[in-house]
């Protein structure tokens, strides 16, 4: 007789079972149609739900819920988080894939690097510089950025819907990460 507490956890073969199987196999082809996986990525997450269902077995307490029940909602759990982190690594990708938009008001200027004013090489290696930073803030701070190249921070809080003060605090967390970066700032 079990004491309250205590759990009488399915072995990996009573909890494997076909039932098991075809919610892994259906969830699976979910996530490769939706992300567009290839046929290994998908067997990879058939077998990462399978573990996932091995591991989560101990918890299993056939007084609180049915077999069913049990897998049903630990491949769900499994599922909704592996949702997440593929959304999140396609997001990264398109965000890296997108080219910069360049500031049409803006002319070529041609620098005198005798008066102090970088070269043409020290101009580019500071835009690589900065780009480097800016890919590393986080999406609404490199959201702004890209905006402060045309725009004031009055009209990027009416463009994307928040208080100016938020639009200013972004600006100077964006400063901030320029200065732990080592950009100064001159004259």
């Amino acid at each position: 007789m079990m004491s309250p507490g205590q759990t009488s956890a399915c072995s990996p073969s009573e909890i494997l079972d076909e039932y098991a199987f075809k919610r892994i196999r259906f969830r699976a082809d979910r996530l490769t149609e939706a992300f567009r996986l290839t046929p290994e990525d998908t067997e990879d997450l058939a077998q990462d739900m399978a573990l996932e269902l091995v591991k989560a077995s101990s918890r299993f307490d056939p007084t609180r819920s049915r077999r069913h029940t049990f897998v049903t909602r630990t491949l769900n759990r499994f599922y909704k988080y592996t949702a997440r982190q593929l959304e999140s690594r396609a997001r990264s990708r398109e965000n890296c894939a997108k080219p910069r938009p360049v500031a049409r008001h803006r002319a070529p200027v041609l620098n005198d690097p005798g008066k102090g004013e970088l070269s043409q090489q020290g101009r580019v290696d500071l835009s690589l510089d900065l780009t480097q930073v800016i890919d590393r803030l986080p999406a609404r701070q490199r959201e702004i950025c890209l905006l402060l190249a045309n725009h004031t921070p009055s009209e990027i809080a009416n463009q994307l819907g928040m208080h100016r003060a938020t639009v200013h605090r972004e600006i100077a967390q964006v400063r901030s990460a320029l200065v732990a970066a080592g950009f100064t700032r001159h004259g």
